[in-house]
């Protein structure tokens, strides 16, 4: 048996739970106390919405477990636990009471321990659904210390469990950290599907490599429009458009991203009108520029003009609204951008109420990845963008920059948007044209939370934010 005095590098499971408040807000939060504190989080399972147990005049609980390791002391660990539910609102009440946070050790390492205050393994382990559904996704190998009995054994022995009902995927509500990511699980044959996918160092689409691993890229934005909202048709005509991607290109950019049709709502041109906006274009810069070209559109027609004409990015602001979006990237191999938003493109977004806008962020991309992967998209090749500005107003659009580093629980690239958004002008009272140090403080952030594309306006600044960041990021201390 581990020596409960002299931990090194201890396994542990944790279940955690909640009734009161923002309960996944919560939990999350709580997750992200227990790293800071010095627990190294493995895996986390999804979230179970359960009835109250004991006392059942109370709102239902959401229920989850942790899988990581520690160096805390039995002693200290459980302070810990102690300190955290103080801290996100817990008070002294009756056995069983309402509670916003209940964190609870269920297993150190194969010790038993039976201490004023301290049980473990804790001893209502084998009987309580609400724990053994969880953590049996990312811990049923790991034996019970007593019982002789792995975790998988003990939820299998309980029967059906349908009172636990499926609230939350794991990308959906854990806050994922670095070291989350980069943790080798100690256990060989654990079920894979709760782990953090890690993001591809690299992809390919044609000739051209993105090195997601050690570059940030710098996308310019090629506005082929009379009516966008940044630039009111500066670069509408054919000249003026090639000699802005030169410049970009010159600027730092590594990316020229073209766009033919406003996002502004409003009336639609047609599809052979945004063609001839963007294609001569695309066609006339594949030849001579030598970056990837991306095209912003939500139409499938538009889409697949543009990559006929070289575009090996589809920035996709419908959101995969169209499945033959999917379909025509996977037809291509180029990459599929899928952005969040509420509603269609070009049309008002008046419904901006969200219980909890990152939850749903996470929710609806994990869906359109799905339905692009089971279209014949290569997972690799899909980029996400949390949609800023797109379905939200300022609040919501400062809580997914908040919380941008959650987005990286999906292994994927991430597109970031923050140019000159509304949001920005908003909470700093300035017009479009008059944030540059917003953009570049929100630009600033948003890399160091992970993003690897930065989709700007004004290129040289933002330029040297993204090639200098990632410097800061690896630097090692020597």
């Amino acid at each position: 048996m581990s020596d409960p005095a002299q931990p090194s590098d201890i396994n542990i499971a944790l279940a955690i739970g909640g009734n009161l408040g923002d309960r996944a807000a919560n939990l999350r939060d709580a997750v992200r106390r227990l790293v800071a504190g010095g627990v190294r989080v493995d895996a986390v399972s999804s979230l179970y919405e359960t009835p109250p147990w004991g006392y059942t005049d109370q709102p239902s609980f959401l229920n989850g477990a942790l899988r990581g390791r520690t160096h805390l002391a039995p002693r200290d660990l459980l302070a810990l636990v102690k300190r955290i539910e103080h801290e996100l609102g817990r008070e002294p009440s009756f056995r069983n009471a309402p509670r916003p946070v209940d964190i609870d050790i269920a297993l150190y390492g194969d010790c038993v321990i039976n201490e004023p205050g301290l049980h473990i393994p804790h001893p209502g382990l084998p009987e309580r659904a609400f724990v053994l559904v969880p953590l049996a996704e990312i811990a049923g190998a790991w034996m019970h210390p007593t019982l002789g009995k792995t975790i998988a054994d003990l939820r299998a022995a309980l029967g059906p469990a349908d009172e636990n009902k499926h609230y939350l995927a794991p990308a959906r509500w854990a806050y994922i950290t670095p070291e989350m990511e980069r943790s080798p699980t100690p256990i060989d044959d654990e079920p894979k599907p709760a782990r953090c996918r890690t993001l591809p160092a690299t992809v390919t689409v044609g000739t051209h490599t993105f090195d997601w691993a050690n570059r940030v890229v710098v996308m310019g934005i090629l506005n082929a429009t009379p009516d966008s909202f940044s630039d009111g048709g500066k670069h509408f005509q054919f000249d003026a458009a090639r000699r802005r991607a030169y410049e970009m290109a010159a600027q730092g950019a590594m990316m020229i991203e073209v766009g033919g049709q406003s996002a502004r709502p409003g009336s639609l041109i047609s599809v052979d009108e945004e063609l001839c906006r963007i294609v001569p274009l695309l066609e006339r810069l594949r030849g001579e520029i030598g970056l990837p070209l991306a095209v912003d559109t939500f139409r499938v027609g538009v889409a697949r003009g543009a990559v006929a004409a070289g575009a090996v990015y589809i920035n996709d602001i419908s959101g995969g609204g169209d499945d033959g979006m999917a379909r025509l990237a996977a037809e291509t191999g180029v990459l599929l951008g899928i952005m969040h938003l509420r509603g269609k493109p070009k049309e008002k977004q008046w419904d901006t109420v969200y219980e909890s806008v990152m939850d749903e962020v996470t929710g609806f991309l994990h869906e359109r990845i799905g339905r692009a992967v089971e279209a014949g998209v290569v997972r690799e090749k899909i980029v996400i963008d949390p949609g800023l500005g797109f379905g939200k107003e300022a609040p919501h659009d400062l809580e997914v920059m908040h919380r941008f580093a959650e987005l990286r629980s999906f292994g994927l690239p991430i597109l970031l948007a923050t140019s000159r958004k509304n949001y920005l002008s908003d909470t700093m009272g300035h017009t479009a044209h008059d944030l540059l140090p917003e953009t570049a403080a929100a630009v600033t952030y948003g890399i160091a939370q992970g993003a690897n594309i930065i989709r700007v306006h004004d290129v040289a600044f933002m330029a040297r934010i993204a090639h200098l960041m990632p410097h800061i990021l690896r630097h090692t201390a020597g």
